[in-house]
């Protein structure tokens, strides 16, 4: 037991450890429960506690033992004082021996008391005096030894260099405990880092009585390096030979490992530099001194330590025209304390010219003046004279793409030209009375037509892709309608070759969307296509579904599934590309320019979506794509909507200008607009629609681009520079189709466009856009059943009649009857006069039995018919034109 703590117990009663051990075992032996909670925990409780202050007064006493033989030097002047400190007690201990030995001769003299009494008290004195001072120099060096300990790592060696002691500090940061250092040498905290050669340099000078300075990189116990900033200051014994060493440090690890950071990191920078051949420069705004790193002395192709490295040498380099003007660049940094950034020219020693591009920024003084501008340098010659030569490619490249353009403008109002011909005139052709024959080669030249019109429009659309000039609309589409369009257009085709088609749209597909329906509408048509040519039996299916949905837009999947000849791997992975088919026999047999996937690829991704294909030989193809289209709350607008809901029959009477200069494009425009009650007016060139305009009433003008005399934009120019014919409609009427061409009509104040080939029910949308409609006699379009059983015949007659009114057809007099008796009821009927099985005389008594409708008999001889005819008939020659029987249908309902 400590002796601190016995005092104490014996305070209370307690003389040794057996009373204490035994009292200890009695408390534990009694029964918690007997006793109150709070008296239970402290008698359980007493042991720990009596151990804990037992440890405590040990702790205690080494803690005295330490402070006891703790020495305090933090510097040379601690050095100093401590020896003055020295020199102190060593003067007042002789002081005191002299006093002694004076005391004992006094004491052994035989004296006066009083006199003795008297120097006794005078001596007694004078040593208190002396201890008590003493006394204050021990504690106030004990004092400044705990300062310095919680501060500084302090250790203490022999003469041989064997520890004796080292403080909490020292233990700390070294790893180990003060009994594992006492008596082992430095040696043991050797990082490896420094040579022999450094520690013998150390040795010798504190041998040698000096003080040491220096930076130590030590190894604690765990193998972590550590770095100290150390002063090691020798004791001298009375001889003047080092008894000691005392050793003071501070830790400046953290330091060291920044500037080692810092190191790599510029040398990183050095480096960078280097390799992207940029030179950093610096410049003192109040010496003018200029410091270039070695990059920007190859820059400048300067030798090192070179004497013309001054702002004024590395201006000369500067060509005399640009100086001025480069000055003023830092100049105005300067005077505005911005940064900048400029380029210039530099004349080289050996007269090359280099251009530079400089970058810099100002430092500031604690007073708020720049004090330093500091920046990079770095050359762009090669890049200068790249840029020249991208330069100089872009401009070849763009001549060659104008080129280009110009020639697929010229190539497409060449061949768009005679096209329209073909195509309008056997529209026409159509029209006029012909046999079977006739009518098949008609609608093969005319089927062949439209083939190479879509070959023309495929290149013209891959042309725009490639140029980057494809844009979509953004409108609003009824999706509905597009699907519908799609399966008009391709039906007959599919029922031609005994196909199916049908269409699948899934549950919660969106119908109101916001995009472009043409261009929906041009892949689904594409793929259908191609899903007829190469399907000889079975199906077609168009299918719709949902993908992702949210509440601004959605993706929607449209597929295209066929039963037709299917692919492999090798022939589908060659799809999408341009100018590429399935194997090199397909164009052969099935024609086509491989350019239609590729158009329809680029199509999606402006849609933000994807294509591909699923494909097996002899199980049919399935093509499809995504698009993400944004939901609308609407329709179409109100207005295209009524505008394309409007029959031509609307048309009639309305007054159009054509401005064409080619005979047989005003041909066929001149005929197809009259035969929808459109009067019509020529004009051969620009110069004569301005006359004409001047003198006539119009309601739209069809103006063609190129003509003699005046062409179509100077026309068009001209018209809207008139403020009374300013919303006059022009519309564009051209085999001019190029993208810049369309922008061009609408740049010189061109409503529309129209390109040639013309198709008529593009003309007549166009037509029913821009004039205002004409009410109609009745509501509804009137009905005119036509029964004919010859199916050319009959799909003639529809194509003449289905512009002005609501057609029924039937292939049969059994038909005819059912129809007749349909709500509604025909407003007229045409009908040949002879009919396998009931000739057209028989049926029309049983037509006019059911209810009294006006008849329109086609008869091969007309003037031998009897007289006994309905009422309400009209005959015409079974090979009447169009216009003759447009005619007198309007007779037979007025």
């Amino acid at each position: 037991m400590h002796r601190g703590l016995k005092r104490q117990l014996r305070q209370i009663g307690i003389e040794d450890d057996e009373v204490l051990t035994r009292a200890l075992a009695q408390c534990q032996e009694i029964n918690p429960a007997t006793l109150s909670p709070d008296l239970a925990l402290l008698v359980q409780g007493l042991p720990a506690l009596f151990k804990r202050v037992e440890l405590t007064y040990e702790q205690y006493d080494r803690d005295l033992i330490l402070r006891t033989r703790s020495l305090v030097i933090s510097s040379d002047e601690m050095s100093l004082l401590n020896a003055k400190l020295r020199g102190e007690l060593e003067s007042r201990e002789r002081a005191i021996a002299s006093l002694q030995s004076t005391a004992d001769n006094l004491l052994g003299r035989v004296a006066q008391p009083s006199d003795q009494a008297t120097s006794l008290e005078g001596l007694s004195n004078l040593l208190g005096d002396v201890v008590r001072q003493r006394e204050d120099s021990r504690r106030e060096r004990d004092n400044q030894q705990f300062a310095l300990d919680q501060h500084t790592i302090v250790s203490v060696t022999t003469a041989s260099g064997a520890i004796r002691y080292a403080n909490d500090k020292f233990c700390e940061i070294s790893g180990y405990s003060l009994p594992e250092l006492m008596g082992q040498d430095h040696n043991i905290l050797r990082s490896g880092l420094h040579s022999d050669s450094f520690y013998d340099q150390l040795w010798r000078t504190i041998k040698g009585g000096d003080v040491w300075k220096g930076e130590i990189c030590s190894r604690s116990k765990s193998g972590q390096l550590f770095w100290t900033a150390t002063t090691i200051v020798p004791c001298l014994d009375a001889n003047g030979l080092p008894a000691e060493f005392i050793a003071v440090r501070t830790d400046i690890t953290q330091r060291k490992q920044t500037e080692q950071n810092l190191v790599k990191t510029a040398s990183r920078l050095e480096l960078a530099a280097g390799a992207a051949d940029i030179g950093v420069w610096e410049v003192d705004l109040n010496t003018g001194r200029l410091e270039l790193d070695a990059q920007m002395l190859q820059i400048f192709n300067i030798l090192p330590h070179s004497t013309s490295t001054s702002i004024r040498h590395l201006a000369k380099r500067i060509p005399q025209a640009q100086r001025r003007a480069t000055a003023q660049v830092f100049l105005d940094a300067l005077k505005q304390g911005q940064s900048l950034q400029t380029e210039f020219e530099i004349t080289m020693p050996d007269a090359q010219h280099r251009t530079l591009r400089c970058a810099a920024t100002l430092t500031w003084s604690q007073q708020g003046k720049p004090e330093r501008m500091i920046g990079v340098i770095f050359d762009i010659t090669q890049l200068k004279q790249a840029e020249v030569s991208m330069r100089e490619a872009k401009d070849a490249a763009e001549r060659a793409n104008r080129a280009k353009s110009e020639f697929l403008a010229n190539m497409s109002h060449e061949i768009r030209t005679p096209m329209n011909a073909v195509l309008g005139l056997s529209h026409l052709l159509l029209q006029t009375p012909m046999d079977t024959q006739q009518v098949g080669y008609v609608t093969k030249l005319q089927q062949s037509g439209q083939h190479l019109l879509g070959v023309i429009d495929d290149i013209l659309d891959f042309s725009k892709v490639e140029a980057g000039q494809m844009a979509l609309e953004q409108i609003h589409l009824d999706l509905s309608k597009v699907l519908s369009n799609v399966v008009n257009l391709i039906g007959d085709k599919a029922h031609d070759k005994g196909l199916s088609l049908q269409l699948d749209v899934a549950p919660g597909v969106p119908l109101h969307l916001v995009g472009d329906p043409l261009r929906i509408g041009q892949i689904l048509v594409n793929y259908a296509n191609n899903a007829v040519k190469f399907t000889t039996r079975g199906h077609i299916k168009i299918l719709v579904d949902v993908v992702q949905d949210a509440a601004q837009d959605a993706i929607l999947k449209f597929s295209v599934q066929d039963t037709g000849i299917g692919m492999n791997e090798e022939e589908v992975s060659r799809l999408f590309q341009s100018f590429q088919q399935a194997d090199t026999s397909t164009t052969r047999k099935f024609g086509g320019t491989g350019l239609g996937l590729a158009i329809c690829k680029r199509i999606a991704a402006l849609m933000d979506g994807q294509v591909g294909v699923h494909s097996a030989p002899g199980q049919g193809s399935t093509f499809w794509f995504t698009a993400r289209l944004r939901k609308s709350d609407m329709a179409a607008p109100a207005g295209l909507t009524t505008a394309l809901a409007q029959s031509p029959v609307g048309l009639q009477g309305a007054r159009v200008l054509l401005v064409e200069d080619n005979l047989i494009n005003q041909e066929v425009a001149s005929g197809l607009l009259r035969s929808a009650g459109v009067e019509v007016l020529v004009a051969g060139d620009g110069q004569q629609a301005l006359e004409m305009i001047n003198q006539h009433r119009f309601d739209l003008v069809l103006m063609d681009m190129q003509m003699p005399v005046m062409d179509g934009l100077t026309a068009t120019r001209a018209i809207r520079a008139r403020s009374d014919w300013r919303h006059l409609p022009v519309v564009a009427m051209t085999a001019n189709a190029m993208p810049a061409d369309r922008e061009a009509c609408l740049e010189s104040g061109m409503d529309d466009f129209v390109a040639k080939p013309i198709e008529p029910e593009i003309l007549m949308r166009a037509l029913v856009r821009w004039i205002p409609a004409r009410p109609p006699q009745n509501r509804d379009k009137p009905v005119v059943l036509v029964v004919h059983s010859e199916p050319d015949r009959l799909s003639w007659m529809h194509s003449v009649l289905k512009a002005s009114y609501k057609v029924k057809v039937a292939n049969s007099a059994q038909r005819a009857l059912d129809i007749q008796r349909a709500d509604p009821a025909p407003d007229v009927v045409v009908l040949p006069a002879n009919l396998p099985g009931l000739d057209g005389w028989a049926l029309s008594e049983q037509l006019q039995a059911q209810q009294v409708c006006p008849l329109l008999i086609l008869a091969a001889q007309p003037h031998e018919v009897v007289d006994a005819m309905p009422a309400r008939c009209r005959l015409v020659t079974t090979d009447a034109s169009a216009q003759l029987i447009l005619q007198e249908i309007s007779a037979l309902l007025a």
